[in-house]
């Protein structure tokens, strides 16, 4: 789009964007439907069809279609679309899952991902020399490129929370260094004066932002509506995410002008590094790692989260120490030990 946006006019630009839908409606025809509505229409055969294509047959295609059958049935039963909420309102491995992603995509909001593109733009055409706004558009599309196709390389080789700490930590650092270049523009001291001529620092951290983003933070959470979801909630919940993220992401373009005029832009700078900071710890804390790992087992996880674990249901009896029946009382205290693990075992 850029390229095209710098080489023809509008009307030309947009005839000519006519051809991927058509292209999309041609492949998308020869897919099968989503197995979950072939059943729901009585189609089971079609069905397992088209989750064996899906999925590549084996096991976990069969186990998902008895998980995809009982969805189905219990929606007949309990009134579908308001039992699904009420499910998504009272079980654990349903709202576990839900408000984990959402609030980390809430986080991602505040990093800057779809506001800091406004200082590339300045920055860029500074360094440049010139006033062309495409080609600053250009450069910045062609980073963003470079970042989403070394993530579709390291999320075969990596874990989905590796990805998300190494990319969030390159972008706190860039976006630090950056509200460093920002703030050097306001002080007069000879280290200030010195960074505010170092254009490359600027060029180099937003150059490196940009590029990170794509690469773990911004990507990943696309793959978890497939993975921490459940089979039988999935479209509901990812339906539900992309809504809200949709808001969230014309909420961060509202608040940003009044973030930018109460903090200034090396002050908004910095509150997206510690965002980034912030959505490494909160990943670290609170969600699993779903690489290499059975869909149907990460739903389980959410259910045990945090559910303390007890070799038995019953308090382990231990009576006080009784000097009657020996005379040292250390010999009483390891009886009482060994009866206390022969009782647990």
């Amino acid at each position: 789009m850029y390229l095209l946006g710098s080489w023809l006019p509008w009307p030309q630009t947009a005839l000519v964007c006519t051809a991927p839908p058509l292209v999309m409606a041609l492949a998308v025809s020869q897919l099968p439907d989503s197995p979950y509505s072939l059943f729901l229409r009585g189609r089971e055969k079609e069905a397992h069809s088209a989750l064996e294509k899906l999925r590549g047959g084996g096991g976990g295609a069969l186990a998902e279609v008895f998980r995809i059958q009982d969805s189905v049935d219990r929606d007949r039963v309990e009134g579908g679309l308001p039992a699904r909420f009420r499910l998504l309102a009272t079980q654990k491995k349903y709202y576990s899952p839900f408000f984990i992603l959402n609030f980390l995509i809430f986080i991602i909001h505040f990093t800057g991902v779809s506001t800091l593109h406004l200082y590339a733009h300045e920055i860029f055409q500074r360094v440049g020399g010139h006033s062309d706004l495409y080609l600053s558009n250009i450069v910045i599309g062609l980073i963003q490129l470079v970042g989403s196709c070394l993530f579709l390389v390291l999320v075969k080789l990596y874990s989905r929370k590796l990805l998300i700490v190494t990319s969030s930590l390159a972008m706190s650092t860039s976006l630090s260094l950056l509200g460093l270049y920002l703030y050097s523009q306001t002080r007069h001291e000879d280290f200030f004066l010195a960074v505010a001529e170092s254009r490359w620092l600027a060029v180099l951290s937003l150059a490196t932002f940009l590029a990170a983003a794509p690469c773990g933070l911004c990507s990943v959470p696309l793959l978890y509506t497939a993975e921490l979801f459940p089979t039988e909630m999935r479209s509901l919940l990812s339906g539900l995410t992309v809504s809200l993220s949709s808001l969230g992401l014309l909420g961060s373009q509202l608040l940003f002008p009044v973030l930018e005029h109460a903090l200034l832009p090396h002050g908004v700078s910095w509150l997206a590094a510690a965002a980034c900071v912030l959505a490494i710890l909160f990943t670290l804390i609170s969600i699993p790692e779903t690489r290499h790992k059975d869909l149907s087992e990460i739903p389980d996880k959410f259910a045990e989260w945090r559910k303390e674990a007890r070799a038995s249901p019953w308090v382990t009896p231990s009576h006080s120490p009784s000097h009657s029946r020996c005379t040292t009382p250390s010999r009483e205290l390891k009886n009482i030990d060994l009866k206390r693990q022969m009782f647990t075992k």
